[in-house]
């Protein structure tokens, strides 16, 4: 009996995540095509202001770890490449669902993981994204952005198991960091990295 009410629950799990991915929009990137699971893309923002697309720092001379997420100063610069990632068996991600953002792996004086994460500053109270959470820091969501008239613009959002609260995420503009804020919520486009070959 309990074999198979695990089974039919199986089963109904397995459909309610079906219907999910099929009514939920695929994020798309610059070109128009959908966003590869797993995949590696610049994350170019649309914000007005200047510098290029994310790339990663540190946030003062004396805390080499962890790296914290700015746009590169070069505004022709496309910043570092990111793979972004579910944990949907799936091939393209879909809007609002979960997922893990991080720079492509590299060796640095950083010994951890380039995997975002947000963090707090105690001095400022402000809460940071910054490097070090893993592989399966799935706290982030993709979001079409609104008001946009172009279909393929995305906000980042945060969401705090704590307060249980989802917030967008944009850069302050005193120090130019990326944080969860929705003072000024972050519009990025997805450019591809490398070109992806469909088997």
């Amino acid at each position: 009996m309990a074999s198979i009410f695990l089974k039919s629950t199986t089963t109904i799990l397995f459909i309610f995540s079906a219907l999910f991915i099929v009514t939920e929009a695929l994020v798309l990137d610059s070109d128009g095509e959908p966003v590869f699971n797993g995949g590696q893309y610049y994350m170019i923002p649309q914000n007005i202001g200047f510098g290029g697309g994310l790339t990663r720092t540190t946030k003062d001379d004396y805390t080499p770890c962890p790296y914290y997420v700015t746009r590169d100063k070069d505004e022709t610069s496309n910043g570092m490449p990111l793979t972004i990632s579910s944990p949907l068996k799936i091939l393209y991600l879909p809007e609002s669902s979960s997922v893990s953002i991080a720079f492509q792996e590299m060796i640095t004086v950083c010994i951890q993981s380039l995997g975002w994460r947000v963090i707090p500053d105690d001095s400022t109270g402000k809460l940071y994204v910054a490097t070090g959470g893993g592989n399966f820091n799935r706290k982030f969501s993709i979001k079409r952005a609104e008001g946009e008239s172009r279909n393929n613009v995305y906000n980042i959002r945060y969401f705090n198991e704590q307060s249980g609260k989802a917030s967008y995420v944009g850069f302050f503009e005193d120090d130019g960091l990326l944080g969860v804020t929705d003072d000024i919520p972050l519009k990025v486009m997805f450019k591809k990295a490398f070109d992806v070959i469909e088997l």
